[in-house]
């Protein structure tokens, strides 16, 4: 159901929205989705390796502590940057929106790590039921966005929306599961777990960035040659090749 309503939804949100819109919302998620690779450093992936749950339980907090860090680089390098960003994009559309890409990087490691926990946790409803609510939640932003005739604010303002609902939604679910185990929190431990799962650094996040540079790039770079609107079209084209295999 998550995964149909984005799909269900597509042909409506094609006459409500431009291509430019559509244009300036695919390169924003490609630079989200490349920061939020390096916000969380791959370590949410250690998070089910701990044999102890309070282990466990640190490298999630060393995750969101990283994922500020990050965010807080990233929303200063767009304030400063902004103009810069903007002229190698090609698309100064999407200036007013560069500001809440480290928002968009920060929810959606904070959602890697808490996903983690919660499938740690074996809380298979609830994560399915936070991907229903984020699709929903994302889906409804568009839709009235798109209804109210706002351009690309609306599909930016639905997808963080949508992620904003599916981190509250886990972080509920984390604290009651976690509740036992917070006294065992500790700043050492923490720098202690991130040494023993260095190699998630220095070796995933090299590697996994590549790859998403790889199919994130022919967004990314368009715009320099080709301008919004063949942006929006593309990532459009994509999506629809895509679902089969989703």
């Amino acid at each position: 159901l998550a995964q149909a309503l984005p799909i269900a939804i597509s042909p409506i949100l094609t006459r409500l929205y431009s291509p430019d819109d559509f244009g300036v919302f695919a390169q924003y998620l490609a630079l989200v989705m490349l920061i939020s690779i390096l916000a969380t450093g791959r370590y949410e992936m250690a998070i089910m390796l701990e044999r102890e749950d309070e282990d466990a339980l640190n490298i999630v907090s060393l995750v969101f502590i990283i994922s500020v860090i990050v965010s807080i680089i990233a929303l200063v390098s767009v304030i400063f940057l902004k103009e810069e960003i903007c002229q190698f994009l090609g698309n100064q559309l999407i200036e007013n929106w560069l500001i809440f890409v480290p928002l968009s990087a920060l929810l959606m490691g904070t959602y890697q790590c808490l996903n983690y926990w919660c499938n740690r946790q074996r809380m298979y409803r609830r994560l399915a039921g936070t991907r229903l609510l984020q699709s929903v939640g994302g889906a409804t932003g568009q839709l009235g966005g798109g209804i109210a005739g706002v351009g690309q604010s609306g599909l930016v303002l639905g997808s963080i929306l949508g992620q904003t609902i599916a981190v509250i939604s886990l972080i509920h679910a984390a604290i009651k599961s976690s509740s036992v185990y917070l006294h065992f929190l500790s700043i050492t431990k923490s720098k202690n777990l991130a040494l023993k799962y260095k190699k998630f650094p220095l070796y995933q996040v090299p590697s996994t960035f590549i790859e998403a540079m790889s199919s994130q790039l022919p967004v990314i770079m368009l715009g320099s040659f080709y301008g919004a609107e063949i942006v929006g079209l593309f990532a459009m084209s994509q999506r629809v090749v895509r679902t089969p295999i989703m």
